[in-house]
């Protein structure tokens, strides 16, 4: 069981059952005005009562004020005031701001979340993290209440993984190289994230999705903005990065272009404690690693953005990515408690990708094409000397095209809006490898791959409300998706399968205040290209990490029942299902002294449980921020001759508390601890860790500088442990990274208009 309760801080779409005085905002264009502050008064201008419109740039008032004068003030329109004696004012056009904005004289408080038509829930990224120590895009994400961190994976509580889409539409990044972009982006290029338990069709993706929607400054005349930043690191080692990004835009178009250098030194120790039978002979093998990384990275990016006529844009997008990666590792190796083998390890990795986007779109139709060139080159020399004296060298290349063209289509019919689309996808995937030993210790290997993977989706989707208060949205996907391996001539068919995805959510308000949304999601989740990769990786001369090219893609079949109060709590129940789930495995050879770890696919893993998130603000000052989820988890399935059925109850709880510190609020503390209860993972036992930290943020007046220093894993105990005493898997293993360290982050802004602080409504008797 899952439990988690989940702080949405919005009270934009409360609005009140029965208005005696009501209105729409809108733009010239017909669109609405979201989140506009609209004041009521009294003809002799007594102030009545403030609030603020909802995502269809509704207002009302429950109030008898008649004649009244009304007004209307957003950051980006000019001030409208109106006097009426009717119950409906109608449909109130505003006009854009034409001269810079020096002041807002009277405001209602923002809302940091907002529940969408489509049911994601939108956080506004500026209000969330005000107070809040940020200073990439990643920090970002670990402040949304309904996202917690996995290993280095950002998932959404109470899903079967996460899929993380930039404006809109997924990438052709693997993880690693979009957490790598992502930590490299200054927050202030991010608008708003929007989380989705069961995301649109229209998406091109599946399940749930996190969507980091960015900024789009738009001003009549030209204006360039721009900010630097550095980052200093001291843990095992001290290492730093640092960046620079522009902005040069006008009311029609914008230019954001930015780099990125990084300089990291990374430390890990891991401990390999193995009962290890060959031929009916066990021997008790104790392996110690150290490994040190130096890495050199380089990110270089280009986002265009052009309005043109009839509602319409285009966007290209274009992304480089350079990475040095040279780590060293040294192991000693005893066998039955003597001292049986040292090996000294170099890599030399080179990693390059390119990735261009191009996307035009006219309210209705989104027609879009993305490429990515992937090349890594990786050369590995290891030696050995104690007992026996063991050399070996590899060199492996892996270079990866990958092609995505896309239409979609979304069109308003009756009282529904229908959405359907193509996507077509394709890459190739060429693997070389060759290792040569000095002694006969294995054959040499040399080998050569050639993947190739297509596929075409189709989607049609509904949406429509449902009475007065539900709204209710399906759609189904069919996609053909084909694999084929070739080496030495010889061509493999590895899956040629049709699969068909539903998916459904309903949102019902109860009550005024209250929501209940029931999302359904299907999906399929494809191995890394690395993985499918069959060279041999040593870590010393008994542990190596290899691909698996018949691994296979798993489905997962998601259900989530959320109940919403005051669009500030949530508590959920949740249920998964995963079928062919493919999870990392140790295996000890039965042949030889050697053990492998590898991605295997079992039978199936399962789960279900409660979730949510509870927000307690103590005070102006103070705020807290607690978050728990609880379920049971079953996995089954089998490795070679180790077979497991197993089931546990799992679970974690964070706590997260802010303090503002001064009176003109320049000063903010958060103080972070997070458990994760043991858990299963296939035939393994994961035990339990302790996360902390501890983040002291400094913004002076002005918001042009931004100070913040860390300090993360304070007590040393975010480390990874895994067992198995299922015979003959007799094994532990601890990993304990480099993940203790002090930090210091320096964000200069410039240019641009200067933001000012906003004067506010009390609006504490209105349920903000």
């Amino acid at each position: 069981m899952r439990f988690v309760l989940c702080i949405f801080l919005s009270l934009l779409s409360l609005m009140v059952q029965a208005h005696h005085i009501k209105g729409l905002v809108v733009d010239k264009a017909g669109s609405p005005v979201v989140a506009a502050a609209v004041i009521l008064q009294k003809v002799d201008s007594t102030f009545v009562s403030a609030t603020v419109t909802n995502e269809k740039g509704e207002f009302g008032f429950d109030k008898d004020t008649i004649p009244y004068c009304i007004i209307i003030q957003h950051i980006s329109y000019k001030t409208q005031r109106i006097s009426s004696s009717n119950a409906s004012l109608g449909t109130v056009v505003l006009e854009e701001r034409t001269e810079v904005l020096n002041e807002v004289t009277v405001s209602a408080k923002s809302s940091v979340l907002r529940v969408k038509e489509n049911g994601a829930l939108l956080y506004d990224i500026k209000e969330l993290t005000k107070t809040s120590p940020v200073s990439n895009v990643l920090d970002i994400l670990q402040e949304i209440p309904s996202v917690q961190r996995v290993g280095d994976n950002y998932e959404i509580v109470g899903t079967a993984g996460t899929t993380i889409i930039l404006n809109g539409r997924k990438t052709n990044m693997t993880p690693d190289q979009l957490r790598e972009l992502l930590s490299t982006t200054s927050p202030s290029q991010v608008k708003a994230v929007e989380i989705f338990y069961n995301t649109p069709s229209q998406y091109g993706v599946k399940g749930a999705a996190i969507n980091i929607v960015m900024n789009r400054l738009r001003t009549d005349n030209l204006q360039f903005k721009g900010g630097l930043r550095t980052a200093l690191y001291q843990g095992f080692y001290y290492y730093q990065t640092g960046g620079v990004d522009f902005t040069l835009s006008n009311k029609r178009w914008s230019w954001d272009i930015g780099y990125a250098l990084g300089s990291t030194n990374r430390h890990y120790d891991l401990t390999l404690n193995s009962d290890h039978t060959v031929e009916d002979q066990t021997y008790d093998v104790k392996v110690e690693t150290n490994q040190h990384a130096k890495i050199f990275a380089h990110r270089v990016t280009s986002n265009f953005n052009i309005d043109l006529k009839d509602k319409s844009s285009f966007n290209l997008f274009y992304s480089l990515q350079l990475n040095d990666y040279k780590p060293k590792i040294n192991s000693d190796m005893d066998v039955d408690r003597e001292p049986t083998l040292e090996s000294r390890n170099k890599y030399s990795n080179d990693k390059y990708l390119h990735s261009i986007i191009a996307e035009y779109q006219n309210g209705l139709w989104k027609i879009g094409a993305d490429a990515v060139f992937y090349k890594l080159t990786s050369d590995q020399n290891m030696y050995s000397e104690n007992q026996r004296s063991t050399e070996l060298n590899s060199e492996s290349t892996q270079e990866i095209k990958k092609f995505d063209l896309y239409v979609h289509n979304s069109s308003k019919i009756g009282a529904g809006t229908l959405s359907y689309g193509v996507d077509g996808f394709y890459s190739m995937t060429d693997n070389k490898h060759f290792t040569t030993w000095d002694r006969a210790l294995e054959e040499d290997a040399r080998f050569s791959t050639r993947q190739k993977e297509k596929s075409v989706d189709g989607f049609v989707g509904w949406s429509q409300k449902v009475g007065e208060k539900g709204m209710l949205s399906v759609s189904l996907m069919l996609q053909y998706f084909h694999a084929q391996i070739e080496q030495k001539g010889d061509k493999q068919t590895l899956w040629e399968e049709w699969f068909l995805f539903p998916s459904l959510t309903y949102r019902h308000n109860l009550k005024p205040g209250q929501v209940l949304q029931l999302t359904f999601a299907s999906n399929k989740s494809y191995p890394s290209y690395w993985d499918l990769n069959p060279s041999k990786n040593y870590i010393n001369p008994y542990y190596m990490e290899e691909g698996n090219p018949q691994l296979k893609p798993y489905e997962t079949y998601q259900l989530n029942l959320n109940y919403i109060l005051h669009n500030k709590y949530i508590i959920g129940l949740f249920a998964e299902l995963n079928p062919d789930y493919s999870t990392r495995l140790f295996y000890p050879y039965p042949n030889k002294l050697l053990a492998s770890n590898r991605l295997i696919n079992f039978d199936y893993s399962h789960r279900f449980g409660i979730m949510g998130v509870v927000p307690v603000k103590w005070n102006k000052s103070i705020n807290t921020r607690l978050s728990a989820n609880v379920y049971m988890k079953q996995d089954k399935g089998s490795l070679e001759d180790i077979v497991f059925d197993r089931n546990r109850i799992s679970g974690s709880i964070s706590l997260t508390n802010n303090f503002i510190l001064n009176n003109p609020q320049t000063l903010s503390l958060q103080v972070t601890g997070a458990y994760q209860m043991p858990d299963i993972r296939g035939a393994l036992d994961m035990e339990d860790w302790l996360y902390t930290s501890v983040s002291l943020m400094w913004q002076p007046k002005g918001g042009r500088w931004n100070f913040i220093l860390k300090g993360e894993d304070l007590f040393n105990t975010y480390n990874m442990v895994e067992k198995s005493k299922h015979a003959p898997l007799d094994y532990s293993l601890k990993t304990i990274k480099d993940s203790r360290f002090a930090s210091l982050s320096i964000r200069y802004s410039f240019g641009g208009y200067k933001e000012k602080r906003l004067k506010q409504v009390d609006t504490h008797r209105m349920g903000f």
